[in-house]
């Protein structure tokens, strides 16, 4: 009986993919990870949403475009997207974008149907 009360609580997210989320914003880390989203692999380093700010508009703040500070940026709601650097995905033998390294992923923690700890390697 318990065993349902756990799935029913934890239905929307997984536990311990949000614990590894707490994990890199706390020690300002990055963990290896490939995530199942609707029927596609997402494979790059889990970083947390405050590294993913600060790095991923850079190149476009080359180009005087400007963005509001992290702060200004950040969700309410704790852990409620993931976010990945060097993202790479991966569909039916494509893997996109090609390469030497991926792109800046962000999804919402709730759309995420499984993980591994691993990043794809390209080949």
């Amino acid at each position: 009986m318990l065993s349902n009360q756990t799935s029913e609580i934890t239905a929307d997210k997984d536990l311990i993919l949000e614990s590894l989320i707490v994990f890199v914003t706390k020690n300002e880390g990055a963990i290896p990870i490939t995530l199942q989203v609707g029927g596609l692999c997402v494979s790059g380093l889990l970083i947390s949403e405050e590294s993913y700010f600060k790095h991923a508009f850079i190149s476009l703040e080359n180009k005087n475009i400007t963005f509001p500070e992290f702060s200004e940026l950040s969700q309410p709601v704790p852990h409620a997207f993931i976010h990945i650097h060097d993202a790479r995905i991966v569909s039916s033998g494509l893997t996109i974008p090609q390469g030497d390294h991926g792109g800046f992923w962000r999804g919402k923690l709730q759309s995420v149907d499984g993980f591994f700890i691993g990043k794809l390697v390209p080949e």
